[in-house]
């Protein structure tokens, strides 16, 4: 099987709390480190009060680090994300990221 589209989110397990890429059990370095041809990755990281999420389910998220807004809050995945990139060996090129080769 093949996957082509990467839903980007992390939570530490033993306590529920969502976190930005990296920072959990995820395993996100791991999972992006196996990634061979192009692909596309997303974040919805739900870092801030998502309200609507307690009436699907029932339950209160849970977060480990605070953020102002929720602009405040993507702007920490998304450094989270693109810090594991980097490590792995992309670069940012004209908003995208592609791999790096010497």
């Amino acid at each position: 099987n093949k996957t082509d589209y990467f839903h980007i989110k992390d939570v530490i397990s033993e306590t529920g709390q969502l976190v930005p890429a990296g920072y959990g059990d995820g395993m996100i370095e791991e999972l992006l480190s196996r990634i061979k041809d192009d692909k596309t990755l997303t974040l919805e990281p739900h870092l801030t009060v998502f309200d609507s999420f307690k009436s699907i389910d029932n339950t209160e998220m849970k977060h480990k680090f605070t953020y102002n807004n929720a602009n405040e809050a993507f702007d920490a995945a998304v450094k989270a994300l693109k810090e594991i990139l980097i490590k792995l060996g992309y670069k940012e090129e004209n908003g995208v990221f592609v791999k790096w080769e010497k």
